[in-house]
């Protein structure tokens, strides 16, 4: 970490987090690379203790000296109330909160702006001009995409629409978009809203697949029924920004921002650094965010990274290449030219466990050929087949999840 990031990350810890959380207070060491890894499990039982309250004794003992001084005055001529409007309130009051895996994360008004700025940035590198009109499907809700599309789009004064998941092709077709932005599954279904011949078909020349990592096989379908360029932006719960590609897309990998986060690689068994080079579990910490602090938070992500200038956007900060987890049936399913829906659930019967997949089709007359192709190259328990309609109906009971473990 070069020495200035170093030095702002310890006055951050130091001054900050220690000083306004008494749950990091009692439990911070003397620098990061001492607090434990923990996940979001461990972490979400102290969620009300990791909310940064910057109280005047805890500034006085504990805060930066120039803010003890600056209260203290204030207290001194009755000013006291300037001070909390100014430098206190839109730094540390949560004013927005979202929830991470039903975890609520508190950000205040500065983190908001910080958030805008961040997400202003990543439609700038993904591309986005001022003369783009961006129709976002995310749904609306306490939900960290959703909100660094709304707030980023208006940091970088586009002209946006946020219609929600259930709009219609042809609704969206109406807007007349340049860009669309959505869950991976939601445009899978808006595209395919549009029918064969495309009629009624909005018609971007970019879509931004936010919310959950996509697979190559689910990028190629994406991009063969847009007929435009895909770009992933993503973060495990519990992190601040979306971590996002830009123009490059996937081989330049997803780009983290080090000005606002800190993202090391431990080795999962050890929880120990991972050797320079090589991979291991991404573990995130922020960087002067406030609200709901929480430090060397464990992603269960698997990752390489890649430091440097990004040879398309030329920003430099660490790049993550997220290790490729997906199972095989990801791929044929994708794209295989019969299938225009699925999910697959993995189930234990009687102590072994059992893949089950439901699929769709359009093709009713090649359905035997159709199983029995998949039979030939997928190890399945079984295939059910089932109504287009009931097949998105079951990935968005299951928040858009391709695959649901039910194992026990």
């Amino acid at each position: 970490m070069p020495p200035r990031r170093d030095r702002k990350l310890a006055r951050y810890l130091r001054t900050e987090v220690a000083a306004y959380s008494s749950y990091w207070r009692t439990s911070l060491a003397v620098s990061l690379d001492r607090v434990p890894p923990r996940s979001l499990a461990e972490l979400a039982g102290a969620a009300p203790m990791l909310v940064l309250r910057p109280t005047v004794a805890a500034v006085y003992h504990f805060g930066a000296r120039r803010l003890a001084a600056r209260t203290a005055w204030s207290r001194l001529w009755g000013r006291q109330r300037a001070v909390n409007d100014r430098s206190l309130v839109p730094h540390f009051k949560p004013v927005l909160w979202v929830t991470a895996d039903g975890v609520p994360i508190g950000s205040s008004e500065a983190d908001v702006d910080r958030l805008a700025r961040i997400g202003a940035r990543w439609l700038r590198d993904a591309g986005v001009g001022p003369d783009d009109v961006v129709v976002s499907i995310l749904p609306q809700g306490p939900d960290l995409a959703w909100w660094q599309v709304v707030a980023g789009c208006r940091r970088a004064r586009l002209s946006a629409m946020h219609v929600g998941r259930d709009a219609t092709a042809s609704a969206v077709a109406a807007l007349e978009p340049t860009v669309v932005v959505g869950l991976p599954m939601d445009l899978v279904r808006l595209f395919a809203d549009s029918g064969a011949d495309g009629a009624g078909r909005p018609r971007p020349r970019l879509v931004l697949a936010v919310g959950r990592p996509i697979d190559d096989g689910l990028r190629t379908r994406l991009m063969a029924a847009a007929a435009a360029p895909v770009l992933s932006a993503w973060a495990p719960p519990g992190v601040r920004a979306l971590w996002v590609e830009c123009a490059g897309g996937p081989t330049t990998g997803l780009h983290t921002w080090a000005a606002a986060e800190v993202v090391e690689l431990i080795d999962p068994l050890t929880g120990q650094a991972a050797p320079p080079g090589a991979g291991g579990e991404v573990v995130w910490s922020p960087l002067g965010w406030r609200g709901t602090v929480m430090l060397r938070l464990r992603t269960g992500v698997f990752a390489t990274i890649e430091e440097g200038h990004c040879p398309v956007c030329h920003r430099i900060t660490p790049r993550l290449s997220v290790s490729g987890t997906t199972p095989r049936f990801f791929d044929v399913l994708d794209r295989h030219p019969d299938i225009t829906g699925w999910q697959a659930e993995l189930r234990t019967v009687d102590g072994v466990e059992e893949l089950v997949v439901f699929l769709s089709t359009a093709r009713h007359d090649r359905l035997q050929p159709m199983l029995k192709e998949l039979d030939n190259v997928l190890s399945v328990t079984q295939f059910v087949v089932l109504p287009q309609d009931q097949i998105d109906r079951r990935v968005a009971e299951a928040d858009d999840a391709r695959v649901v473990d039910l194992r026990t």
